[in-house]
């Protein structure tokens, strides 16, 4: 008896039974694997942004130790600048103190030049002149002891006189010593004076840097604690998305474990379900051989497998 073939078949049925008995799990655990996929991409989003941040914080605060180093050569250059405004404070104070006791010994000098001018009545040259001549007068001519004595004493009286003009050259030359003395003060003076303002000025100078590079490290410290926050945050999100990632992962764990367990349980009563409707099949198949109907691949397997065909489709 020859058998009519179709390529279609009732075995399709049969071979899905154990696919459509855990449906549900699967679609629970094919959930659960999306779910953990975004998790995983989320994290390794959020570290990638932690790194940055970190990148971004340690960059600020190399710049920021680099300042400090900077802000503070320039205050030991203002330290150092107002250390020498302070020296040539004491040595200009020093100087002007001396000067002033040079200028009250002068005033005190002229005050008495000009009293020792004011009490003189005659010209030192010219008192000087009649000394000369009365001294040559006495030597050179022969006088009474009256008249010699009278001239004696006109000498002494003029001589007298020519102290006090004496007395005056002694203060000018006294009073030009002091004031020779007094320039050189002055000079001292003018120059710890303009060293100490060069030392003030370069004090102002490195303050003025200090204040500008204190403001751009508070700047800068302002720019890294921020990145330092931005950086905990986004490590924050990494590792709460990687914990919710690890109870996923526990999850679908449990439900792999459930699943098996249920294929395991529910192997006998699949084996026996397939069971019967292959017999199934095979009694509809033969049915239609027997009628001279077609039936499928299949079907011609299973019939040759229970033994009503040989190979070549002959009972």
């Amino acid at each position: 008896m020859g058998v009519k073939v179709t390529s279609n078949g009732l075995l399709k049925e049969v071979l899905q039974v154990s696919e459509r008995s855990n449906d549900s799990l699967s679609q629970e655990l094919t959930k659960l694997y999306n779910q953990l996929s975004e998790l995983r991409t989320e994290t390794e989003k959020f570290y990638k942004r932690a790194e940055d941040w970190k990148a971004k914080r340690d960059e600020l605060n190399k710049m920021m130790s680099q300042l400090a180093s900077k802000l503070k050569q320039e205050r030991e250059h203002r330290s150092r600048a107002n250390e020498k405004v302070a020296e040539f404070k004491v040595m200009k104070e020093g100087f002007k103190k001396e000067l002033d006791e040079r200028k009250n010994l002068i005033d005190e000098l002229e005050k008495k030049r000009r009293e020792s001018i004011s009490n003189l009545r005659d010209d030192p040259d010219q008192l000087r002149e009649q000394i000369r001549k009365l001294d040559w007068f006495l030597q050179t001519n022969v006088l009474s002891l009256g008249r010699e004595n009278e001239l004696v004493k006109e000498v002494s009286a003029l001589e007298k006189r020519l102290k006090g003009v004496k007395a005056i050259d002694g203060v000018d030359a006294e009073l030009t010593e002091i004031v020779d003395k007094a320039n050189g003060i002055k000079g001292k003076l003018y120059e710890y004076r303009t060293r100490m303002l060069e030392q003030v000025k370069m004090s102002q100078e490195h303050h003025a840097i200090v204040v500008d590079l204190k403001k751009q490290l508070g700047d800068l410290k302002k720019e890294a604690d921020n990145a330092h926050q931005r950086y905990l945050e986004s490590f924050g999100f990494a590792s709460e998305a990687l914990s919710k990632s690890r109870k996923i992962h526990d999850q679908i764990r449990e439900l792999n474990a459930r699943l098996m367990s249920e294929r395991t349980e529910r192997k006998p009563d699949i084996d026996n379900d397939m069971k019967q409707r292959i017999e199934k099949v095979v009694t509809q198949a033969y049915e239609k051989v027997k009628k001279g109907g077609k039936i499928t691949m299949d079907e011609l397997s299973v019939l040759v497998d229970k033994g009503f065909f040989n190979d070549d489709g002959r009972t």
